[in-house]
Parts: C-alpha cells; sequence; structure tokens
C-alpha cells in the first residue's frame, strides 16, 4: 500500500510507455519496478495527497519553493510563495493537473482513475440526489 511505502520517481526516470519506480519499506532492500506513467502518476498523486511524500523542492525563509523539474510545469497565474501565503506552490504541486502534468497524462482521466481506487476526498460533498455518508 502507498501509505506503508515511500516510492520515488522523478521526471526524468519517465518515458512514454514505462516508469522506473524505486519502492522503499522498512524492513527491504529497495526495489525496482517499471510501471506505466499513469499507473505513476496516480501513485505519486496518492502520496502527495496524503503526505506520505512531499514535491520535489526547498524551504527558505519558510517557504516552499519547488525545484526546477517541477517549477517548470507551475503556470504563471500561480502566486509566487509570500509571507502571507507561503505554501502556495506546495499545495499546487499536490494538485491533479500538476502531476498529470509531471508524466503527461490526461488529467481528467487521472482524476476519475484516482476517484475510482480511493473514493472522493473528504473535502468534496457527495453528488446531488446521493445522501451524505458519516464515518462513525
Amino acid at each position: 500500500m502507498i501509505e506503508q511505502n515511500t516510492i520515488a520517481t522523478t521526471p526524468e526516470t519517465t518515458s512514454k510507455t514505462t516508469v522506473a519506480v524505486a519502492v522503499f519499506s522498512e524492513n527491504a532492500e529497495p526495489t525496482i519496478i517499471t510501471i506505466t506513467p499513469f499507473l505513476a502518476a496516480l501513485a505519486v498523486l496518492r502520496a502527495r495527497r496524503t503526505r506520505a511524500t512531499n514535491p520535489a523542492g526547498y524551504f527558505k525563509a519558510k517557504k516552499f519553493y519547488p525545484d526546477a523539474a517541477e517549477l517548470n510545469l507551475v503556470p504563471d497565474n500561480v502566486r509566487p510563495p509570500s509571507n502571507e501565503f507561503p505554501y502556495t506552490m506546495l499545495k499546487y504541486c499536490r494538485t491533479t493537473q500538476h502531476v498529470a502534468n509531471l508524466f503527461g497524462v490526461d488529467a481528467t482521466e487521472l482524476s476519475n482513475a484516482y476517484r475510482a481506487a480511493f473514493g472522493k476526498r473528504k473535502d468534496e460533498a457527495a453528488p446531488a440526489g446521493e445522501p451524505e455518508t458519516s464515518e462513525e
């Protein structure tokens, strides 16, 4: 499961057909597996949304700045980090659109696959006509 393992992949290890992924667990040596860019994007999106991993980057003066590979894919309309909003880039780098751009896959398909695999996010409301469910 993604929550129990750390998954490391970079855009440099991607191609149009396969992605090399290193899977690290506490009790074993790293395992290198080859998967499609779509599955890698899905795994990275899940890991970023659950905060199991963070986008590549660094903190400077309590503000997050993505590294060059991530920054090249950030659109101009995303505000740069400031004292008032220090995590704008970090938040954007966790979005479906950004992860889809990293791996060269369709963002809508990635979003649909994420919801099918992991369910809707807690902050999303149920679609109209469906009752709200509570976890007790």
